[in-house]
């Protein structure tokens, strides 16, 4: 089985070098970190997300792509700080991971604990397929 990440994140990394990321612009961070694996019937997607808060996380799927994207907000409490080291990342994020077929979203599931997000995505018996075969007339 073959799982395809598609990175948003790496068209980023390049703006950033080229310099052509806008300062007005909020930048996707390279965020979060996941595993994705499979066991029995179910392909598992494990995100960490260490500072996030659950409901600032969306979970989307279109197709045979799941999409999480949310914001990691810095709290500060509006007071200014001197950094000595600052390696944590804040803004926006998003994920998009190719799946080997095309879910049912009424079966998928998705907890949230201890800061790592667990999603379940069960096969399905019969695939959903989108290549349909299409008769042709005679003229």
């Amino acid at each position: 089985m073959r799982i395809e990440i598609i990175s948003e994140e790496v068209e980023w990394y390049f703006a950033v070098i080229r310099g052509s990321v806008l300062p007005e612009e909020e930048p996707l961070i390279p965020y979060p970190c996941i595993d994705v694996f499979e066991r029995r019937d179910t392909l598992f997607i494990e995100a960490e997300l260490a500072g996030v808060r659950k409901d600032d996380v969306e979970l989307f799927i279109y197709e045979n792509l799941l999409i999480l994207m949310g914001k990691k907000v810095e709290d500060t409490a509006g007071e200014k700080r001197n950094y000595h080291c600052a390696e944590r990342c804040f803004g926006k994020f998003k994920r998009i991971v190719e799946l080997p077929w095309i879910p049912d979203p009424s079966q998928i599931k998705a907890i949230y604990r201890n800061g790592v997000m667990i999603i379940a995505i069960p096969k399905i018996k019969e695939p959903l397929s989108v290549k349909r075969k299409i008769r042709i007339q005679e003229d």
